[in-house]
């Protein structure tokens, strides 16, 4: 399955984000995620650095979730936003993959909407994006 498609079409994150469905190798990472477009010459590739800031942001709002699993609706939504207001600043700088950088606002939009209804399971599907995310950054390699 193609995850932002899956995504878009609105599917559950817990068969979007099943491990099954997003085996990966070297090279169908690179090309499916980590490409970053440019205006001539080979494509540039999303560094493993650059995954990792992104990361961090993300293992802080899921650390505070683990301590604090009781956690309120308000405060869950707040942490998510210190999430989302990274993605129209690294996209700007056209160094991290646009394909990517869509599959995170499409999946913290859909878990946002979520938490509106039930914050459960809205921190169980952050929980498997940072599972996927983490796997992600396990397999990417700088060259």
């Amino acid at each position: 399955m193609n995850i932002l498609e899956g995504l878009k079409n609105r599917k559950d994150l817990e068969e979007v984000f099943a491990p099954e469905n997003y085996v990966f190798d070297e090279k169908g990472l690179r090309r499916e995620f980590l490409q970053i477009p440019t205006r001539k010459g080979k494509p540039k590739t999303t560094t493993k650095t650059q995954l990792r800031n992104f990361f961090n942001v993300m293992k802080s709002v899921h650390n505070s979730l683990r301590s604090n699993p009781a956690m309120s609706k308000e405060e869950f939504e707040t942490k998510l936003k210190e999430i989302m207001v990274m993605y129209p600043v690294v996209r700007s700088k056209n160094t991290f993959s646009f394909k990517l950088l869509d599959v995170i606002k499409e999946t913290l939009t859909i878990i946002f909407k979520t938490a509106q209804n039930d914050l459960k399971k809205a921190k169980e599907d952050f929980e498997r994006f940072v599972r996927f995310y983490e796997t992600l950054i396990a397999y990417s390699r700088d060259k």
